[in-house]
């Protein structure tokens, strides 16, 4: 059997919010114009045209058809067509090169000869087209570009050398998804001719997907009202499995009067039966409803109503348009520049003669205040940082802050933060953004890094030994912008005239003494260090080992010399015999030379024997010669 069949693009729209209690296909029928300009009780004329499928009278059994569009790209395991062939024996072939050739009709040969090679078997079975009528097998392709759909349907027929026996299937090809139905609306059994075989699957040599019970020759199997779902599976094959039996309705025979026009707002009242109609909008009216009703179809008793619609465009449009600017922009409408909010009316006249009255509200926004709460000029301690902030923050505003030009990117709410947190030197400023797309940009302010003082103790006294009773001098790293504070102050404040400069002068009691020199430059930046100030208690009283009591007023007396924190407790003197010649327990004794009977003591050697404290608590005894000379 051989078939002659062309096919047409057909983009249709479904309008989907009319109910009639009818089974609905999808849209084969379009209305035009789809939208129409006119004025108020200007008369528009409409248009629909019905779109049916194709077919013809198949005169030749066991033939492959001519090549016909699909009506889009269509993805078979892997591969993109655009055109197919079909086969007298009920299934569609991607090979171009079967295209009005023999088509065997037994399966294992055509599996054989390469003919099941790229096919979709819907499913593969001798039938006999001769005895077939013009409508038995048909195609079509509608619907809306995206979402077409490419139909195949044998209606009604006769299995071959069983011409009693009737089989009525169809194919289903979704463009975008690339999925295949199946609707196995009526295959009856009992044929033997070839052993009543019928293959239902899908075949990409080497690979094949068929439906288990319908995929092995010579096995007698019967079923109606099935669908098959064949969903690729993105690894150059396809899943299966049935889903709820709805296959598409295809109208035949068109018939215009059958086509009902309805308006806006009145879904059972129709306004015209028709190909054509004649419509005077009144201005309230948006669209009008085109409905072809029609009776069942080849393999059904169910009335089906396929829909479209006639949209109406009043070009004497009354209504008005809401603009927002920002305070500063102005806005070019209808020739003038406007600033200021307010509404703005316009009587105009259309090129169709409509009058039209547009009204522009217009409101100006105000910008943001961008005011900060920081000083433009700002100095920061190395190590320190200080904060920009916003005056008046609202939390819908968006804030982008920006150094020397660049933007900050700033981690927190998602909008920016109000407050800034700087540790570089460097010109930053802020642009904040209403809700409202508004802007302003804050002053700039300047920041300086200012570096630290030095903080450094370049000496303590001299010598490795300083004693609880001695003036320790400490002298630190020196610059006159430096400003200087000694803590604690006790061991400096009574021995130093400014206690604020880099040499100091203390005595330290404690052997161990923690001492804090906190360094402020000009700049406010301070640096602290920390040191200790170890004493001895340097208990060991000098004492001179001669003197001469002649009475010049010269190193006329012998004495100890006593340090702070020493206390002498008995102080004596012996002549060479043993004798004691002076004797003291006075905070400073001194020997003047003579006996204590008054008289003069001899030049020569003499002994003495001093008991004294110290600053740690404790008593010490010394015992030395020292010379007296006249």
């Amino acid at each position: 059997m051989k078939v002659n069949i062309t096919i047409t693009k057909i983009c249709l729209a479904l309008v989907c919010f009319w109910t009639f209690g009818l089974q609905k296909g999808l849209a084969q029928i379009n209305v035009s114009p789809k939208v129409s300009q006119t004025c108020p009780t200007q008369t528009v004329n409409l248009r629909a045209n019905v779109v049916s499928g194709f077919g013809g009278n198949i005169v030749n059994d066991d033939v492959f058809g001519p090549v016909i569009n699909i009506g889009f790209n269509f993805n078979f395991f892997g591969n993109t067509y655009n055109q197919c062939v079909i086969s007298a024996n009920n299934f569609i072939s991607f090979d171009l090169a079967n295209a009005s050739q023999g088509s065997s009709y037994v399966y294992t040969t055509a599996v054989g000869n390469g003919q099941l090679n790229s096919v979709i078997m819907f499913p593969f079975q001798d039938i006999l087209p001769t005895a077939a009528t013009a409508t038995q097998m048909s195609y079509i392709t509608f619907g809306s570009p995206g979402s077409r759909v490419f139909v195949v349907q044998f209606c009604r027929m006769p299995l071959f050398s069983c011409v009693s026996m009737l089989s009525t299937t169809q194919a289903v090809l979704y463009e975008g998804s690339n999925i295949i139905d199946i609707h196995i609306i009526d295959k009856p059994s009992g044929c033997t001719w070839q052993g009543g075989t019928g293959i239902v699957g899908l075949r990409s040599v080497p690979t094949e997907v068929l439906i288990p019970g319908k995929n092995v020759p010579n096995v007698q199997w019967a079923e109606a009202n099935k669908t098959y779902r064949f969903t690729p599976n993105g690894a150059g094959s396809y899943t299966y499995d049935s889903i709820p039996y709805q296959p598409v309705p295809v109208i035949t025979f068109p018939d215009t009067n059958r086509l009902f026009w309805y308006a806006e707002g009145d879904t059972v009242n129709p306004i015209g039966i028709g190909q054509t109609i004649a419509v005077v909008p009144d201005g309230n009216i948006s669209y009008y409803v085109c409905k072809y009703y029609g009776d069942g179809v080849c393999y059904s008793n169910d009335t089906f109503a396929f829909y479209d619609t006639a949209y109406i465009e009043y070009l004497n449009y009354a209504g008005s348009t809401n603009v927002e600017i920002c305070a500063g922009e102005t806005y070019s409408y209808m020739g003038d520049i406007l600033y200021a909010t307010g509404a703005y009316k316009y009587n105009l006249k259309t090129a169709l003669g409509c009058d039209s009255v547009l009204t522009l509200n217009l409101k100006v926004n105000e910008l943001p205040d961008a005011t900060l709460s920081t000083a433009t000029f700002l100095e920061i301690c190395e190590g320190l940082s200080k904060k920009i902030t916003v005056a008046n923050p609202r939390p819908n505003y968006t804030y982008q802050w920006y150094k020397d030009g660049q933007p900050v990117y700033t981690e927190g709410s998602p909008n920016g933060v109000y407050e800034l947190v700087v540790t570089e030197a460097g010109e930053y400023y802020v642009e904040i953004t209403t809700d409202k797309g508004c802007m302003s940009r804050s002053m700039i302010v300047t920041v300086m890094i200012r570096p630290n003082p030095v903080a450094r103790i370049e000496a303590i006294g001299e010598g490795d030994i300083r004693c609880t009773h001695d003036t320790v001098t400490i002298t630190a790293y020196h610059d006159d912008n430096y400003e200087y504070t000694w803590w604690p102050d006790k061991p400096f404040r009574p021995y130093n005239y400014n206690l604020y400069g880099s040499v100091v002068k203390g005595v330290f009691r404690s052997p161990l003494t923690d001492v804090e020199l906190t360094v402020r430059n000009q700049y406010g930046c301070f640096t602290k260090t920390n040191f200790t100030v170890k004493a001895e208690p340097c208990c060991d009283v000098f004492i001179p080992n001669a003197f001469t009591p002649n009475g010049d007023g010269i190193n006329d007396e012998f004495r100890p010399v006593i340090n702070p924190g020493q206390v002498v407790v008995t102080f004596e003197v012996f002549d060479r015999f043993g004798t004691l010649v002076y004797s003291s327990n006075t905070a400073a004794p001194a020997w003047n030379g003579t006996y204590l009977n008054g008289k003069p003591a001899p030049t020569g050697v003499y002994m003495y024997h001093i008991i004294y404290s110290c600053d740690d608590g404790a008593n010490y005894t010394k015992k030395e010669t020292v010379s007296l000379m006249r």
